[in-house]
């Protein structure tokens, strides 16, 4: 008589609901407080996708030893590349309905993960976005987030696109904080960008224009520490100030390519503004002056303003602030000449000299503006307009 095969269980293990993407190098010593974290959390359907960006470390091992406690951790390992990279492998091989992307060296409330899922999947949205707390290492300052102003939007109730469209220049490029989709992230053609650092700025704009509708979470989940690595990118983003113009550009040829471009452009305008901003405070390299002149005067989509526009995000671009715009537009309304430059500069002195007081204040201004390339940056805005080529 034969033996009985033995059976084999066929039955497919069900999709976890999240998948969470953390990307790693030389994290070592946060591995095991992160997954002690994640695996710890109170909604247990998920997958830990750890994808090791070819660590000199022990973060490797580190990963191997802790998977052995938790069959929800996933391992991946690539050559070094960069953290957007590591995302997009993750991605890839990501198996839930829904994405997160924690970091490693960041603390999570307990409920991190469930009152995300709730919002996105109680209100089928494409998109959730929580409150945060940035935790400074080198001020040893604490200060509590808010992603949008819930004052203005129904809590936990999605919010549809027109209604936040043009809150994309104050809503961080964090994915940490957002809970994605998968579906729509497959179906935009959403990425992380493999830049040293901004990987985030494209992949976080666009879903927000590509999301049908966007859930406003109150409460603050989790503690974004600043400087606490200092293997971080944000303790050297000085280092790489030409990402900021690569990844605005990505998501503007993005929008152009989908045909997105006019319907966003307000939206577009205002995030390449801020993002300018932000970096123009830290820069202190001729190079990034001159890559923003370049963008200024020869890329789209700065080619097809009116001198209107011109005008006034020249004035952005200085840091003027909103009182002084008036004197400083009749300066530019006066015909254009090369001359204008030095009655706003003038002004800029005389202004920031009175109202502040203080000559240590307008000596740290203007050496802000010199760092950053502005005034250079004005000019050549002028002379466009003067000599009326776009």
């Amino acid at each position: 008589m034969n033996e009985a095969s033995p059976q084999v269980n066929t039955k497919e293990i069900p999709a976890p609901k999240v998948s969470l993407i953390v990307p790693m190098y030389n994290c070592e010593d946060y591995v095991e407080p992160l997954l002690d974290n994640l695996c710890g959390q109170d909604f247990y359907d998920i997958e830990i996708i750890c994808v090791d960006d070819g660590s000199k470390d022990g973060t490797l091992a580190a990963l191997e030893s802790y998977a052995k406690k938790d069959s929800r951790i996933r391992i991946l390992h690539q050559k070094h590349k960069n953290a957007g990279a590591a995302r997009n492998y993750g991605i890839s091989e990501a198996k839930g309905e829904y994405l997160m992307f924690p970091d490693a060296d960041d603390e999570y409330s307990h409920n991190y993960i469930s009152r995300m899922y709730e919002a996105i999947d109680s209100n089928n949205a494409d998109l959730a976005i929580c409150q945060f707390t940035c935790i400074d290492y080198r001020s040893k300052t604490e200060k509590k987030y808010m992603a949008y102003d819930c004052l203005f939007s129904p809590k936990d109730k999605a919010i549809p696109p027109e209604s936040i469209r043009d809150a994309i220049k104050v809503i961080e490029n964090y994915p940490h904080n957002k809970i994605f989709r998968k579906e729509m992230v497959m179906s935009a053609g959403l990425h992380f960008s493999e830049t040293d650092s901004l990987n985030d700025f494209f992949f976080s704009s666009a879903a927000l224009l590509s999301a049908n509708s966007v859930v406003i979470i109150s409460d603050h989940l989790y503690n974004y520490r600043v400087y606490a690595n200092p293997k971080s990118i944000s303790s050297h983003r000085d280092k790489n100030l030409s990402d900021m113009l690569s990844v605005t550009r990505e998501l503007f040829e993005w929008l152009r390519d989908k045909g997105l471009y006019e319907r966003n452009r307000r939206a577009y305008l205002r995030k390449w503004n801020a993002s300018f901003h932000s970096y123009a405070a830290r820069c202190s390299r001729e190079e990034f002056a001159r890559d923003i002149v370049d963008e200024l005067t020869k890329k789209e989509p700065w080619r097809n303003m009116s001198d209107r526009e011109l005008r006034y995000y020249a004035l952005i671009y200085t840091g003027v602030p909103r009182r002084f715009k008036k004197n400083i537009n009749q300066s530019l309304l006066s015909g254009l000449e090369e001359a204008n430059i030095k009655e706003v500069r003038r002004i800029l002195s005389e202004e920031y000299g009175k109202n502040m007081g203080r000559d240590s204040y307008l000596t740290m201004r203007f050496a802000q503006i010199r760092q950053a390339g502005l005034v250079g940056t004005l000019e050549i805005i002028y002379r466009k307009l003067k000599n009326q080529r776009l």
